[in-house]
């Protein structure tokens, strides 16, 4: 072999040693960032599943029917209602 080609053979291990290094901490970084935007979709269909509910509840209680039912589940009453407990 002669000296050309052992700094040839030298220099193409030597950079594909350096270039594997290099790479990974590349794909540590990578990985790294694909669990956070794993994380941060799952906060996402989180939130957007809580602002969907709570959409629902306005809706709810929003309209006159609602209004009264929220009433009665705080324990108001008509004036002129009997409380279903003093009727035994």
């Amino acid at each position: 072999m002669t000296t050309h080609r052992k700094i040839m053979l030298t220099a193409l291990v030597t950079g594909s040693i350096l270039g594997l290094a290099m790479t990974g901490r590349t794909w540590r970084e990578f990985e790294a960032q694909k669990v956070e935007a794993r994380k941060a979709r799952e906060d996402m269909k989180s939130a957007e599943r809580q602002r969907a509910d709570v959409a629902k509840l306005v809706a709810k209680y929003d309209s006159q029917i609602g209004k009264e039912s929220l009433a009665r589940e705080n324990g108001y009453r008509k004036a002129d209602e009997v409380p279903v407990e003093s009727l035994k």
